[in-house]
């Protein structure tokens, strides 16, 4: 591993973010597989903003554990976490504050 962040530099620095956008993907699909699961209908749109909601509350909690200084399974523990439980906190956040039902 240090000779390949010896010949790209860049690699170091890009390695975290390329860690938590896999979870966040994971995260993503796990959640919308529950929801097909629960008797969602499944498609394609759907199932794009699912991960895409799930893909930036991950790389919130990313942002939130780089901060605080968390070690590696703890960041990689509060990723996951973020990215399957951020669609269902939008939710909750747009019935309780702005009064939308979402489906």
């Amino acid at each position: 591993m240090e000779r390949l962040t010896q010949a790209a530099p860049w690699l170091k620095e890009m390695l975290p973010w390329v860690f938590a956008t896999v979870l966040s993907l994971w995260g993503g699909v796990a959640h919308y597989a529950m929801l097909v699961r629960n008797g969602e209908p499944p498609s394609w749109m759907g199932g794009i903003l699912v991960v895409v909601v799930c893909m930036f509350s991950g790389h919130l909690g990313f942002f939130m554990s780089q901060r605080i200084g968390l070690t590696e399974m703890d960041m990689a523990t509060t990723v996951s976490l973020c990215a399957f439980g951020g669609p269902a906190a939008l939710k909750h956040f747009l019935k309780s504050k702005l009064g939308v039902e979402t489906p």
